[in-house]
C-alpha cells in the first residue's frame, strides 16, 4: 500500500488525475449466457508480453437515472417491484440505454416521461460513473 503525506513537496507538478482508455487486445471472446438485458462474457486478455488471463464480466447496455427536483426541493420517487430482492422499493426514475444511438440525456428525459408523466424543464449531468468496473461494462 502506498502511503502519502501532505506537505511542501506536494507543491510539485502532479500528473492529471484521470482515467485512461487502455484497451488490451482480446485473444478470444466467448458468450457464456445471452440474457434479456445483459450477457455474460469471458474474454482471454493479452495483458502484456507473456501475460494472458481470462476475465468474465456482464456486458450491459447501460442505464440512466433521473434525480428530478421541483422548485420546493422535493425529489420525485417511484415505487418499483424488484424481483431479485422480492421487494417494492422507492427509487428515482431510471431505465436502460437500449435504443441504438440514443444519447443518455435524451434517454433520461424519455424514462422520466415514461415512468412519471413529467418532462424536465432543464437537465444537467450530476455524475457519470461505472458502479462495478471489475465486473460489468457499464
Amino acid at each position: 500500500m502506498n502511503h502519502h503525506s501532505i506537505g511542501p513537496a506536494d507543491d510539485l507538478p502532479q500528473p492529471p488525475l484521470e482515467d485512461l482508455a487502455e484497451q488490451r487486445p482480446v485473444a478470444a471472446r466467448r458468450l457464456l449466457h445471452e440474457g434479456m438485458v445483459w450477457d455474460l462474457v469471458r474474454d482471454t486478455v493479452d495483458f502484456a508480453d507473456g501475460v494472458r488471463f481470462d476475465r468474465e464480466y456482464v456486458w450491459h447496455t447501460g442505464a440512466v437515472a433521473v434525480l428530478a427536483v421541483d422548485d420546493r426541493d422535493r425529489v420525485l420517487m417511484i415505487r418499483q417491484y424488484r424481483h431479485p430482492v422480492g421487494h417494492s422499493l422507492w427509487e428515482i426514475p431510471a431505465g436502460l440505454l437500449d435504443l441504438d444511438g440514443e444519447p443518455p440525456h435524451l434517454a433520461a428525459a424519455r424514462e422520466l416521461a415514461e415512468e412519471t408523466g413529467y418532462a424536465p424543464e432543464r437537465m444537467e449531468t450530476l455524475v457519470d460513473l461505472r458502479p462495478s468496473p471489475g465486473g460489468t461494462t457499464r
